[in-house]
């Protein structure tokens, strides 16, 4: 028997399965696609960081865990969202502020030191 979802770790195998269960019939839209995905990242976030969403809310700066799950959620998303092309990165910004509210400018500037880290590797 599977252990339930803990980590990010898990995720894939639940949006695997997920996607497996509910594919629609017609050709996927790669932006619907690229949408889901993230929301589930970053829902998944603010699920097992409560504590550092609120504080990154109150406060104004992005913690450094946040920032970790955030650079390891977009490395997963940017690998799975290909399809969604030059819209990708605004696709999971636009998701996380939706998901961990927080100030606009810290998240989007943490998500471009995110993005700029994964482009240099």
């Amino acid at each position: 028997m599977k252990k339930p979802l803990r980590h990010q770790g898990d995720t894939m195998g639940l949006l695997d399965a997920l996607r497996i269960l509910f594919k629609p019939a017609g050709p996927a839209d790669p932006i619907q696609e690229a949408q889901q995905l993230a929301r589930l990242l970053v829902a998944e976030i603010r699920l097992y960081n409560e504590e550092t969403v609120d504080s990154f809310r109150r406060e104004h700066v992005v913690p450094p865990a946040l920032v970790e799950d955030l650079a390891r959620s977009y490395q997963m998303f940017m690998d799975r969202a290909h399809a969604a092309g030059d819209q990708a990165h605004s696709i999971f910004e636009t998701e996380a502020h939706r998901a961990l509210g927080g100030d606009l400018q810290a998240l989007r500037s943490t998500l471009s030191d995110v993005a700029a880290a994964r482009r240099s590797r």
